[in-house]
């Protein structure tokens, strides 16, 4: 968690790839989708990027959580709960585009995390 408003709790994290090919191309996400501890928060951003070749890089990601959504009794029972046990699941799902020479191709991403939280 980066920063939180009256509107907003700004969530950030990084996803972590592995390119073994030759070539390198591009990537960006179309409406991934996360869950926190089981209830929908939000969509991720993220601005598109280059896929280097025969490497391990990692994306930053952004979440907006409208506070509004905190207001809902289960989702404040999840977050407490999550504070009290220093961690929660995080599930990312939705597509990635790849592009490469002109050609795309979507990958369904459907990931769990248990995600340490330090207090």
């Amino acid at each position: 968690m980066v920063e939180s408003n009256s509107e907003f709790i700004i969530m950030r994290g990084d996803a972590f790839f592995n390119n073994p090919n030759h070539v390198g191309g591009q990537l960006e996400t179309e409406g991934l989708k996360i869950r926190i501890n089981d209830i929908d928060m939000g969509t991720v951003s993220s601005q598109t990027f280059k896929v280097p070749s025969h490497k391990e890089f990692s994306i930053p990601l952004t979440v907006n959580i409208p506070s509004k959504k905190l207001l809902n009794l289960n989702t404040l029972s999840s977050i407490l709960n999550s504070v009290l046990n220093k961690g929660m699941q995080v599930q990312y799902k939705g597509d990635i585009k790849y592009t490469l020479f002109g050609f795309s191709h979507q990958y369904q991403i459907d990931d769990i995390q248990d995600i340490k939280i330090k207090l």
